[in-house]
């Protein structure tokens, strides 16, 4: 509630986050796209403008003009009647002048919160006027395969959830009842800090409400139940230093909590032991497009595009960057793999930092690319995960946070370590510029957008060097 009241009141309270609007635009949304062309020959009526405030008064007016015109298809149709504002992605007209609605999730399910979200688009829109005889979400059939042409009819599942949201509608109605009051209060709602804050999304105003909390809070300690975390706070426990000797926690809680260094060399170099050169340290990028892309492929398929490394050939030796971006060819496996073996060439070791990526992508290939068994078996093999050392903590700084991420384990080792001066800053970034590419070859900003891929892997590559060659120095 105090969300919303925000959102009207002041909106430029937001926490401003990393921006993927400029890739988001490139991209737009081509699996909706697609469900409309199964709808074809409809009405478009106001689509979101990503990261701008949508013309509402715009999409209002043309929804209500394609209505008067008898328009049977409505794409993006939306509605404002009694305070409530709501939007769409597709409106059916049938035969008997009711509607039948449809929401696209790029899903494989529905979750509750979208059965909610749903049932308040079906009240706000029978608020508008309209009939709907049947409300329908669209979600992604997770046991297509493409094989030939892609059959949209196929890949998508048309799910009915009328009587669902009927029966929701009664607490859907009291709610929405709440949230105009609030809306049209004149007084910000007074709410503490709670679980509600990051749960089901964290929300947009975190800072405007946690501007008190201190950097070490007892919310920073990993791994705590979040209900005895505001348990200690309203009890005015609030940093990590506060927490009761009496209160059981896990080994890593208990170094965490410490605030001081630690090393245990011993575990330390029987890692290092394990590691033979010349070795390979090496990032994957990979994209998972919900419309399968390849023949014989799945939705939300793994597909690997950019690996990047620094190839060390003995101890002491100058590391060698080695890299590659695909093509978006159907034979990116294949190419992926062949560049991928050709730079780790003669590689006795090959460090990953948490290898779940990359060996899950290593296995698919070899369901994919039989003829290279051999040698993909033997990269798998020979894979270690640089995580490892951090997550027993056999090398631990305050700094981390508790945390075995590398956004927190990089700046802790390199203060000066960030992304912030890069065009791509995250994993999503870079599948979603990846997605651009593959969509649209022609693109004008193709080869920058493959400049700014390059460039963010290479910095992961770095950022896994200077991680190998800290944990080395500790134990020199």
């Amino acid at each position: 509630m105090k969300s919303l009241w925000l959102h009207k009141n002041k909106p430029e309270l937001k926490t401003k986050r990393i921006s993927e609007g400029k890739i988001l635009k490139e991209s737009g949304n081509p699996v909706l796209d697609l469900f409309f062309k199964k709808y074809s020959g409809g009405s478009e009526c106001g689509r979101n403008q990503i990261e701008e405030e949508k013309d509402w008064p715009l999409a209002i007016d043309l929804t209500k003009q394609a209505i008067k015109d008898g328009v049977k298809i409505l794409y993006n149709p939306a509605f404002f009647a009694n305070d409530l504002l709501v939007d769409i992605h597709l409106l059916q007209k049938n035969d008997d002048g009711s509607y039948t609605a449809f929401v696209l999730k790029i899903a494989t399910r529905i979750s509750d919160r979208s059965l909610q979200a749903a049932a308040y688009q079906l009240f706000a829109i029978e608020n508008s006027g309209i009939i709907i005889s049947e409300f329908k979400f669209v979600i992604i059939n997770n046991h297509y395969r493409l094989r030939g042409e892609l059959n949209p009819s196929k890949l998508f599942r048309e799910v009915s959830v009328t009587q669902k949201l009927r029966l929701l509608l009664p607490e859907t109605i009291t709610l929405a009842e709440k949230m105009t009051k609030v809306l049209y209060s004149k007084k910000e709602p007074q709410i503490k800090i709670g679980p509600h804050c990051t749960e089901p999304h964290t929300c947009e105003f975190q800072e405007r409400c946690w501007g008190k909390v201190p950097s070490d809070s007892i919310f920073e300690l990993v791994g705590f139940p979040k209900h005895s975390m505001f348990n200690f706070w309203n009890q005015g426990l609030r940093s990590i230093g506060k927490i009761p000797d009496s209160t059981t926690l896990s080994f890593n809680q208990e170094i965490q909590r410490k605030k001081i260094k630690r090393l245990d060399k011993k575990s330390l170099k029987h890692f290092f032991n394990e590691i033979k050169y010349p070795l390979f340290l090496v990032d994957f990028e990979g994209f998972l497009p919900a419309v399968p892309q390849l023949q014989g492929g799945k939705p939300f398929e793994m597909i690997p595009f950019l690996f990047s490394g620094f190839y060390i050939a003995a101890p002491h030796a100058e590391p060698i960057h080695k890299f590659h971006l695909c093509e978006p060819t159907e034979n990116i496996l294949s190419e992926f793999a062949l560049k991928l073996i050709e730079a780790a060439d003669s590689a006795q070791s090959i460090l990953c930092y948490d290898t779940l990526t990359e060996k899950n992508v290593l296995k698919m290939l070899l369901k994919r690319l039989p003829e290279l068994e051999t040698t993909l078996k033997d990269l798998m093999e020979k894979m270690i995960d640089l995580s490892n050392p951090i997550k027993r903590k056999d090398f631990y700084l305050p700094e981390m946070k508790g945390h075995v991420s590398l956004k927190y384990v990089l700046p802790a080792i390199d203060s000066d370590f960030g992304y912030e001066s890069l065009e791509i800053q995250t994993g999503r970034m870079a599948a979603n510029t990846y997605q651009v590419i593959y969509d649209n070859m022609n693109n004008v900003e193709v080869e920058k957008h493959k400049e700014n891929l390059i460039a963010y892997c290479r910095h992961d590559a770095i950022g896994l060097l200077k991680l190998y060659q800290s944990l080395l120095e500790e134990i020199s």
